[in-house]
């Protein structure tokens, strides 16, 4: 069970990775058109390469989700057993080890943003330090380090009433997704008001249940049984729910005449998908599953990997522009050769720091 919660979680950097490379893709599309990144569609791009970068923006939404399950699942698995509990000590330790190395590299983003014009005041470079702002993708730090408080809470009541908690946690999430849709369906600003504020200030509202999920398996691994018993009704409902969600974006799309939710993962049933493709992941667990040793590697670097790659995309993408731009009219060979560069580069990054000469800076930039 541990080994496939490391193989999961390595699938899911790269699949963090593929996201946010398939997200490139429309910007760099966007630009061989000329035409607007935000009311890009299959009529101005093809459709085989619009649906392929949504399908691959779709399929990849469960990185996040999993990795708070297994965040969740590591962080109660300490707390088993009657007389065992989560400490605050336990819990600052996880902090820390996050905080160190998201402070070092917001840092270095922001003398990224500072050289290419964005100065803020420090007030502000505070409030972005603490959503995550320094990089859009940096909001998974402050989310973790909240769930992990929360858990002080969510572990005992989840060894006591497991069911209770994940109804509570899933309720909070359902709210949220209402919210989500309630900007689209419902025409008053504070919907779309109470869904940013809670997006930046209260982040653990819009991911609780992924999290919750993973603290009550790791109280009870004999629920483990039961995604194995039930794996290939997970995986096919992971199926049915991933080709919804595609429908139900372009069906937004067409409603809106323009507003597209490729990459948003509020929505019911891209929510339902994650859930039933980790619990049918976990329910394989005694499939082989291939390049498991690269993944498993790849989960030992994935923090460090989550950190640096927007920072290697954003810094690369004028050097692609300006030696090989014919590339952006074929993603079949940007999409592979962006998300290579950019797990690869954060890797041996930090395989160098690994040598003896710099081992001891390791816990420090990469936790």
């Amino acid at each position: 069970m541990i080994k496939r919660l490391f193989i999961l979680s390595g699938l899911a950097i790269v699949a963090v990775v593929a996201h946010h490379a398939a997200n490139w893709g429309f910007i760099v599309m966007s630009w061989v058109v000329e035409q607007p990144f935000a009311g890009i569609g299959p009529e101005q791009i093809g459709p085989v390469v619009y649906y392929s970068l949504t399908l691959i923006q779709k399929i990849t939404t469960f990185s996040v989700p999993a990795f708070l399950f297994v965040s969740g699942f590591f962080v109660a698995y300490a707390a088993r057993g009657e007389q065992s509990v989560l400490s605050w000590k336990m819990v600052r330790a996880r902090i820390t080890k996050l905080l160190i190395p998201y402070l070092i590299w917001s840092a270095i983003a922001f003398v990224y943003w500072g050289l290419n014009g964005s100065v803020y005041s420090p007030l502000r470079y505070v409030a972005r330090l603490a959503y995550g702002g320094a990089f859009p993708e940096y909001y998974y730090v402050p989310l973790l380090i909240q769930l992990y408080l929360l858990a002080l809470v969510i572990v005992p009541l989840a060894k006591s009433h497991p069911g209770k908690v994940l109804i509570g946690a899933a309720a909070i999430q359902l709210v949220m997704i209402a919210l989500n849709y309630a900007q689209i369906w419902v025409v008053d600003p504070r919907w779309s008001w109470l869904f940013m504020l809670a997006g930046r200030w209260a982040l653990f509202t819009k991911w609780i249940f992924y999290f919750t999920l993973g603290i009550v398996i790791s109280l009870d691994l004999m629920k483990v049984q039961l995604l194995t018993k039930y794996k290939w009704l997970f995986l096919g409902l992971a199926v049915v729910f991933l080709f919804v969600g595609l429908l139900e974006n372009e069906a937004i799309y067409s409603f809106t005449g323009g507003e597209n939710w490729r990459s948003n993962p509020f929505t019911l049933s891209i929510t339902i998908y994650v859930i039933c493709f980790v619990l049918a992941f976990l329910g394989f667990k005694d499939s082989a599953f291939p390049l498991a040793k690269t993944f498993h590697e790849l989960n030992a670097h994935s923090f460090g990997i989550y950190l640096m790659h927007p920072l290697v995309i954003l810094l690369i993408m004028p050097m692609l522009s300006a030696t090989v731009p014919f590339l952006f009219r074929y993603q079949f060979l940007f999409q592979p050769l962006l998300i290579v560069i950019a797990v690869g580069i954060p890797f041996l990054l930090m395989r160098l720091f690994k040598t003896k000469a710099l081992a001891k800076y390791y816990s420090y930039l990469f936790g």
